[in-house]
């Protein structure tokens, strides 16, 4: 099961398995196999930990990448496959499918020919088909749906108790695997020594292009900000100064002005020409 933080890839685990097997709430940090019999068979579920749904792949956690091609490349058996997890409560755009699109790329381009699109928490379109979600969505989500050759289930992870809709999947999956047999891993092992070397100065430039972005991205939001603190203190200073204006005048026409002439205090010590004009 693959797909971004909180899509439901644990719910949807113990909705096949048909018990509470993979933990509920938290950031799955690490693959974790749970095996069960389910309508006669026996089924294994990995779930993986799940990407970040706004950030690109280069900003994921290490251990996300890491750990799920370890855990396929570590099966004794290649899966038969891949359920990438999307809620369909939640809106997929151009976003999520370039996102979606990078971090499904680790696994190879054959990774499509083994996907099915599992929308969990369908409990919450009863108005609508998940067909009509599908479309209303716009092209992403159609994108995704065709780039899995058409391929989708949807699942209410409330209702356990529903075993039709597990039957439904598996047969999916049976029809899928009849089609192109097992999903095998692409490594890298075959790749020689300089398209490596070309691959990892792509994905610097790649991971600094992308570092400039959100750093220019950042100082556009600093400038606005200091901006905008800038006119609201002018605004205060003009309102104080109105303010003190206004109390001048009013102080002005309650108390005219008057002139007195202070005469020197002592005539030794200053001229007695100069007299000291001031105001009360």
């Amino acid at each position: 099961m693959l797909g971004w933080v909180l899509g439901g890839k644990s719910s949807a685990g113990n909705t096949i398995l048909n018990r509470d097997e993979f933990a509920i709430g938290g950031k799955t940090r690490e693959c974790t196999r749970r095996f069960g019999d389910v309508d006669g068979r026996k089924i294994t579920v990995l779930d993986t930990p799940g990407w970040w749904k706004y950030f690109a792949s280069e900003f994921n956690p290490d251990f996300i990448r890491s750990a799920i091609l370890e855990s396929v490349s570590e099966c004794k058996k290649f899966p038969n496959a891949m359920l990438l997890v999307i809620p369909a409560d939640t809106t997929f755009q151009e976003e999520q499918k370039r996102i979606t699109e990078q971090n499904m790329s680790i696994l190879g381009d054959d990774v499509w020919k083994h996907t099915i699109v599992l929308f969990t928490w369908g409990d919450r379109f009863k108005d609508i088909s998940i067909e009509q979600h599908i479309e209303s969505e716009g092209e992403a989500l159609q994108w995704l749906v065709e780039k899995c050759r058409n391929r989708y289930h949807v699942f209410n992870n409330t209702d356990k108790k529903n075993r039709d809709q597990v039957t439904e999947l598996l047969q999916k999956i049976d029809e899928m695997v009849a089609e192109n047999s097992l999903f095998r891993l692409e490594t890298r092992k075959n790749r020689d020594e300089k398209s490596c070397q070309e691959t990892d100065k792509q994905e610097d430039l790649n991971m600094q292009i992308r570092l400039k972005d959100i750093c220019h991205f950042l100082d556009e939001g600093f400038m606005r900000k200091a901006e905008e603190i800038r006119r609201k203190i002018e605004k205060l200073c003009m309102d104080i100064m109105e303010d003190c204006l206004n109390l001048e005048e009013s102080q002005s026409m309650d108390q005219p002005l008057t002139y007195q002439v202070k005469p020197p205090v002592d005539p030794l010590q200053q001229d007695s020409s100069k007299w000291d004009f001031y105001m009360s």
